[in-house]
């Protein structure tokens, strides 16, 4: 029997996620049935609706393949779907082998134009209802005390492209011992970011059992006292108020997803943020022997629309913060 403290787990509000909330992750290389790049020929109705079946999910990488029920609309009639394209009030998206879902498809250049890749995209339940799977797998677990029992702990590791690491208990919270180390998968993280997680990192969660050798799982992991796993609570994000800037993209990596705003002015910025950005900008130029540029970090996460695709010299509007790692650009959107 556990002995650790009880409390209220504080969820987030329960609006499906977009992909702009999110950490992305890279998509392994494509298996099954579906190539990994068509022809950038190939045309694409984006407008149009599917139903397909699942034909396989990964819960902990977040990717998954689904076979389309008509069949030569898209090479190999199977599509790639990753957790992001996933519309669901869930914590965190998956899908479950053998389920029927509707989906759209998303066409997207690679190799420099010279060929597209196909993904499925704002995929629901039969119907475009949202897919909702937590209760039911909640349902199956066995929890160390009850579902509303909470424990703290620290990072012991965190692998967050492979979403796997180990929790190291506090002690004195069970009444065995033996049990130190427990579990730390991405989908249990209570925010809906991958984030990344340094060695030492205090957290608070839930126990449970599961999988085939019923092993102990951190369950719904947030910040100690509720807060959620976001960038912005791990970074303690401050944004510069509700002011609205305007700039120009000096950079953009769109694989890795980030990239430099340059800003038009700052001069509506807190003195805070001048000065951090200013001293950024000296900092560079003392490395690259230049004149200072001010320029704003920004990532796919901090994106403000739902597939915006950002290049070279877009024009952006977008927030200002500051946080542990320093200023940057968020709640960006094409101007």
């Amino acid at each position: 029997q556990a002995l650790g403290t009880s409390g209220t787990y504080r969820a987030p509000h329960p609006t499906p996620l977009t992909p702009s909330e999110r950490q992305p992750t890279m998509a392994p290389k494509q298996q099954g049935g579906a190539p990994e790049f068509v022809d950038v020929s190939l045309a694409v109705d984006e407008t149009q609706r599917y139903a397909g079946t699942v034909r396989y999910y990964n819960m902990r990488r977040g990717f998954g393949f689904i076979t389309m029920s008509i069949a030569g609309v898209v090479p190999g009639d199977e599509l790639m779907v990753t957790w992001e394209s996933i519309n669901t009030a869930d914590r965190w998206p998956a899908l479950e082998t053998g389920m029927t879902v509707e989906f759209g498809i998303k066409k997207r250049e690679a190799k420099g134009g010279k060929a597209a890749v196909l993904r499925a995209d704002v995929v629901t339940s039969q119907g475009g209802q949202p897919v909702m799977l937590e209760s039911q797998r909640e349902g199956e677990l066995q929890f160390i005390g009850t579902r509303d029992t909470r424990y703290s702990g620290t990072v012991k590791f965190y692998d967050a492209s492979k979403g796997f690491g180990y929790v190291t208990l506090t002690p004195g919270q069970l009444t065995d011992p033996s049990i130190v180390d427990v579990k730390l998968v991405r989908q249990e993280l209570a925010g809906g970011e991958n984030v990344r997680m340094d060695q030492g990192q205090a957290l608070e969660f839930g126990l449970s059992m599961g999988g085939r050798n019923q092993e102990i799982y951190a369950y719904r992991v947030t910040l100690p006292g509720g807060a959620l796993l976001t960038t912005a609570t791990l970074l303690n994000r401050m944004i510069d108020g509700n002011k609205i800037f305007t700039g120009t993209m000096e950079f953009w990596h769109r694989k890795n997803g980030y990239g430099f705003v340059l800003p038009d002015s700052l001069a509506a910025a807190s003195p805070q943020i001048q000065q951090a950005v200013s001293a950024a900008a000296a900092e560079q130029a003392a490395k690259k022997g230049t004149a200072p540029v001010p320029k704003l970090y920004v990532t796919r996460k901090d994106l403000g629309a739902q597939g915006m695709r950002l290049e070279e010299g877009s024009r952006v509007q977008f927030s200002v913060y500051q946080d542990d790692r320093g200023p940057g650009a968020c709640n960006v959107v094409l101007a």
